[in-house]
């Protein structure tokens, strides 16, 4: 029997699914109108778009005209906090481990003169809540706190964030709070209204869809700058791209449904079981899980191993894996770190 590989690195990006990749095609070769245009085939491209903007709108329980599409996740979190951070320089609240994308633009503004604090996220890699109410400040415009931590897999407690800004809003004090929910969307349910979100940011690619599309929860009421000049698609908050990339957007609607009407839980390839069963840990006596136990994203596991040579952490948990997926061999570089 010829050996089969199992991929384990979702949370870095999925396969396409073989459904998006249908309507992808059927986008490029049918709906390729620009959906700028009037007549019939832009029209027909436009509708398409309109789709799946309600689709994305779905996942979140937000309105279709909420709905921002960008070129990814990275995109979405700049477009949101340098939308928002146009001004005089105010007071920003962050973690300590935001992605790349967001961490940037944080230091970026510090260049800017904005004050920036970043809240620890202690031993179970989250923040808390008394740890943020504390570095509230009058000057504190903007909160940017991920949802769900791309390499532990960490839930934050997004809504009790929602909470506190929703009391200091009804304070009469002016602050917006956006979320990183990259790794989240999909894989646990999310409603905005219930975490109390301004902006939240989403990446096909992480969903069974194509690269290079994503999508931003803007909420009524939200007024972001926009980040380029020259186009007035997106409600004129990013540059003009409709033409081409419309094949990327339409699919990211087709994912956002499946993921939808399969209960809101991205299944990875390899089946139902949880990578708890997956990676028992009676069977990794020298390893640790990071973050928090039943405080993860599903699906998403993060060990932490006292054994420094990355061919020791395979040949203990290849082992394991193979053997509770009935597999004969799992790929090593799905397991250690580039």
């Amino acid at each position: 029997m010829a050996n089969r590989r199992i991929y384990l690195d979702h949370s870095a990006t999925t396969p396409v699914d073989s459904r998006v990749a249908a309507v992808m095609t059927h986008a490029l070769t049918e709906t390729f109108g620009n959906a700028s245009s009037v007549h019939g085939f832009g029209q027909q491209a436009r509708a398409a778009v309109d789709r799946a903007r309600r689709e994305v709108a779905s996942l979140i329980d937000a309105r279709q005209n909420e709905i921002v599409f960008t070129s990814g996740g990275t995109e979405a979190n700049n477009l949101a906090l340098k939308g928002l951070s146009h001004g005089e320089a105010a007071h920003l609240i962050t973690s300590s481990i935001e992605h790349p994308s967001v961490r940037g633009v944080c230091e970026a503004l510090e260049q800017r003169g904005w004050d920036v604090t970043r809240l620890p996220v202690y031993e179970n890699g989250i923040v808390r809540i008394d740890d943020l109410k504390a570095a509230i400040t009058a000057r504190t415009l903007l909160i940017t706190i991920m949802a769900a931590n791309n390499e532990i897999g960490t839930l934050q407690p997004i809504a009790e964030i929602g909470k506190v800004v929703a009391a200091k809003r009804s304070d009469g004090q002016k602050i917006w709070f956006h979320t990183d929910a990259v790794q989240a969307a999909g894989r646990v349910p999310i409603n905005v209204d219930e975490l109390g979100c301004d902006l939240l940011s989403m990446s096909g690619h992480k969903l069974y869809a194509p690269k290079g599309v994503g999508a931003l929860f803007v909420r009524r009421g939200v007024r972001l700058q926009s980040q380029s000049v020259g186009g007035h698609q997106e409600r004129e908050r990013r540059d003009p791209w409709w033409g081409d990339p419309s094949f990327r957007v339409i699919p990211l609607g087709t994912t956002e449904r499946e993921v939808r009407i399969h209960h809101l839980h991205i299944d990875p390839r390899f089946g139902q079981a949880d990578l708890d069963v997956v990676l028992p840990m009676r069977r990794l006596t020298e390893l640790a899980r990071d973050g928090a136990v039943g405080g993860a994203a599903p699906r998403h596991y993060s060990i932490m191993g006292y054994i420094l040579d990355p061919t020791v952490l395979v040949e203990k948990t290849a082992p394991a894996i193979a053997d509770a997926m009935c597999a004969d061999h799992v790929d090593a570089a799905a397991l250690v770190p580039a």
